[in-house]
């Protein structure tokens, strides 16, 4: 059975995100190294290279504007 997904990214992509520093969070931007889907839920988890993994629009982002939103 085949299906489709629309990602909001793509392997290669710079996204934005955020690290704790110092009990600080601290906007950063990456690399998208990798995207799994968890389990069957079939939700996207996006990995940037040496910085964190998460969800879309919960940990990585399209711009730094909407990380300082949400830190």
């Amino acid at each position: 059975m085949a299906f489709s997904v629309n990602l909001p990214c793509k392997v290669g992509d710079e996204v934005w995100t955020y690290k704790t520093h110092r009990y600080t969070k601290v906007a950063c931007k990456g690399k998208v190294t990798e995207i799994y889907f968890i389990d069957e839920s079939m939700q996207p988890c996006i990995v940037v290279k040496g910085v964190t993994r998460g969800a879309w629009g919960e940990k990585i982002f399209a711009t730094k504007e909407d990380v300082e939103r949400v830190i």
